[in-house]
């Protein structure tokens, strides 16, 4: 019984170890270094997208208020922004921005936001507001 244990043991080291190793391969987001791409499109409602309905910019906030979910539309790509609030994303409907972030399928993971040549969101700057508004950790 001794030998398994010991066994066990040796094996959950070496598994520790080669987890500690490969984050000398990961980016500091988690993600891996060479995954993370710059994407630039326009944002538009998932339903509108999905039925090719061209919104006019003239009724951009009325198409806004009927949209659960906005996509980031490339010339033959499109993907979802998962971890960027719908609140943000309804900001800049129907404008061209530029994620960078690392791409799994279609969707995005962003880990920054431009529009304008401006960065308007990343993770940290998340972090930094909630903790100065909110106080949170």
């Amino acid at each position: 019984m001794k030998l398994k244990f010991k066994s066990f043991t040796a094996v959950g080291i070496v598994m520790g170890l080669l987890v500690f190793a490969g984050q000398a391969f990961v980016s500091p987001t988690g993600a891996p270094a060479q995954d993370v791409k710059t994407v630039t499109g326009k944002l538009v409602g998932h339903n509108c997208f999905v039925t090719g309905y061209q919104c006019p910019v003239a009724m951009k906030d009325l198409m806004a208020s009927t949209e659960k979910d906005f996509v980031l539309v490339t010339d033959d790509e499109h993907y979802f922004l998962p971890n960027i609030s719908t609140h943000l994303k309804v900001s800049y409907v129907l404008e061209t921005v530029t994620v960078k972030g690392t791409v799994k399928g279609n969707s995005i993971v962003v880990q920054e936001f431009v529009w304008d040549g401006k960065t308007i969101w990343t993770p940290e700057m998340q972090r930094q507001f909630e903790r100065e508004a909110y106080d949170y950790p």
